[in-house]
C-alpha cells in the first residue's frame, strides 16, 4: 500500500478550522500536528503524554482535543503535538468518523458499520 492522503478541516471548534492535507497513518493511534500548526490553529495541548515510536524511542507529545471534518464526516478527536513533516490522521479519528483505508484503491472511505452523518 502506498501513501494515502486526504484533505480535511481541523481546529479548536466548528467554525474555527483550517483546511490541511493529512497523511493517513493507520499505525498511529492519535492524529498528530506539528507545534507550529497547532499554534496557528489555536489548539491547546494540556495533557502531558509520552509516545513510544516504532523504533522504541520515547517522544514527548502532549494531547489536546480538536474538531475534525473529513468530507461529510465530522466530530471531535484527540490530537498529539509533535514535530512531523505533514499532519497525520490517526486511528482514533478514523474510527470516530467511521472511515477506513481502502488499500486496493489507496483512498479513505466510509466504513459501513457506522451510521451516516446527520
Amino acid at each position: 500500500m502506498g501513501l494515502v492522503m486526504v484533505e480535511g478541516e481541523i481546529g479548536p471548534e466548528q467554525g474555527r478550522t483550517a483546511v490541511v492535507e493529512f497523511m493517513v497513518d493507520t499505525g498511529s493511534l492519535y492524529t498528530v500536528v506539528a507545534p507550529e500548526l497547532g499554534a496557528q490553529l489555536g489548539l491547546e495541548f494540556p495533557i502531558p503524554n509520552t509516545l513510544i515510536m516504532a523504533d522504541g524511542t520515547s517522544v514527548n507529545a502532549p494531547l489536546g482535543l480538536a474538531y475534525l471534518r473529513i468530507g461529510d464526516r465530522e466530530g471531535g478527536t484527540l490530537v498529539a503535538e509533535m514535530q512531523c513533516i505533514k499532519p497525520l490522521l490517526g486511528a482514533i479519528a478514523m474510527q470516530a468518523l467511521g472511515l477506513k483505508v481502502n488499500p486496493k484503491d489507496e483512498v479513505l472511505e466510509f466504513d459501513g458499520r457506522y451510521p451516516p452523518p446527520v
